[in-house]
């Protein structure tokens, strides 16, 4: 069950940012980082790593910074 809340919650999460990607393209991941929860999927941007994750709420030593283009 706990599974299929995060499930829910990260694709909600990756439309958003989808969406947001959309209208601004490239811009959005200029001079900051991609860090994806390696628990649960979250992907979030900016120069550090949360917290918290806010979906399955581990630290942030658990997320990993991606580098590159996939």
């Amino acid at each position: 069950l706990r599974c299929q809340v995060w499930s829910e919650k990260v694709t909600r999460m990756l439309q958003s940012l989808l969406t947001r990607y959309e209208s601004e393209g490239d811009k959005m991941l200029e001079n900051t980082g991609v860090w994806v929860c390696t628990v649960c999927g979250f992907v979030y941007i900016g120069d550090i790593a949360p917290e918290l994750c806010p979906v399955c709420k581990v630290p942030s030593w658990k997320f990993e910074k991606m580098e590159g283009r996939a």
